[in-house]
């Protein structure tokens, strides 16, 4: 097995590999010793032999990771220590588990994240705004909230998103999922002051950690950069002059960026289907009919409008999601209440 890569200098690097990854002695090329990169694309941890596949350490000596394979139960018949199904001639692991990113695009929408694939693992960041002892207000800004949800209550929320407002998943596998989780639990862990809504259970998971502004720091941009801080290069767009990255405030133009990029980028797939058999429909929610505002967005002439505009509508924020329960709208909704978490 052959790995022939370049770095950003444009320097050789060719490794000859044995089947779990380790490299083959003499026969190795490398024109700098910078490249830290090697079997599967992985980055070799603090011990120069093992790679780093995000979710667990790899070591081709044994061709084992270090750790539990956290979807372990859903496996019974293999090892939970094993690669690539002990099939290392015909297929790959990927980091284990991938965070995930999901955009609704009913009214002016919303997006979060979760971590984990299923109710044991599963974790749920979802960011918006509060004031006022409502999950709604008229306004633009007002103090952040960052909730955090394991368990049931993820799994209820999720499902609540993925059949009432028909949410797309996405998976971001360049994303590490451990440094995605860290910059979440440091936004969640930086403040300790509780909201004050009548629902107990986003009281008791929210904290106020920032200031929300519908225009520059909401559920899209936080949700963005926390895959973006866990490397991620989804966003980066090769210019004809210049490279840049694709900043997005719009739930809508995000879910189009990600349907069309994942047709043609292998570190975003489309899960939606995943996860509904994951966590299937056995409360038979249905598509809500209304949701505020039909119209999502209004960008700036394109649908990957990016940074320039988060919402054409300041009237309701229809995702109910939006203010109401921590979304990205810009008003109140009363067709979509998720008080009921």
């Amino acid at each position: 097995m052959n790995s022939l890569r370049f770095n950003t200098d444009n320097n050789l690097n060719q490794i000859n590999y044995y089947l779990g990854g380790m490299e083959m002695p003499l026969r190795k090329y490398s024109s700098t010793n910078l490249y830290s990169y090697g079997f599967n694309g992985k980055e070799k941890d603090n011990d120069p032999i093992q790679y780093d596949y995000g979710f667990r350490i790899y070591d081709p000596r044994l061709v084992r990771f270090n750790s539990v394979d956290p979807l372990t139960k859903k496996y019974p018949e293999l090892t939970p220590y094993q690669f690539a199904s002990n099939t290392p001639i015909w297929a790959i692991d990927q980091d284990g588990e991938e965070a995930k990113i999901y955009t609704e695009i009913r009214g002016t929408g919303h997006t979060f994240l979760t971590i984990g694939t299923d109710i044991e693992s599963l974790i749920l960041y979802t960011y918006g705004r509060y004031a006022g002892g409502n999950w709604y207000t008229a306004g633009t800004t007002g103090p952040g909230v960052l909730i955090k949800y394991t368990g049931e209550n993820a799994a209820s929320y999720l499902k609540d998103e993925l059949y009432k407002m028909n949410a797309k998943a996405f998976e971001i596998k360049d994303a590490n999922q451990n440094k995605v989780q860290q910059y979440m639990d440091n936004l969640y862990n930086s403040s300790s002051k509780k909201p004050e809504s009548d629902n107990k259970i986003i009281n008791e998971n929210g904290r106020e950690v920032n200031t929300y502004s519908l225009f520059g720091n909401n559920c899209t941009t936080t949700s963005c950069d926390a895959l973006k801080a866990g490397g991620s290069n989804v966003f980066e767009v090769n210019g004809l002059f210049y490279n840049y990255d694709e900043d997005f405030t719009i739930p809508s133009s995000l879910q189009n960026y990600l349907s069309d990029q994942s047709k043609k980028n292998g570190n975003i797939v489309d899960v939606t289907k995943q996860m509904k058999t994951e966590f299937p429909n056995v409360e038979g929610k249905s598509i809500l009919k209304s949701a505020g505002s039909s119209v999502t967005s209004s960008g700036s002439s394109a649908d990957f409008s990016g940074s320039s505009v988060n919402s054409s509508s300041t009237d309701f924020s229809s995702s109910g999601n939006g203010s109401g329960s921590l979304g990205s709208g810009s008003g109140s909704s009363s067709s979509h209440d998720f008080d009921k978490k």
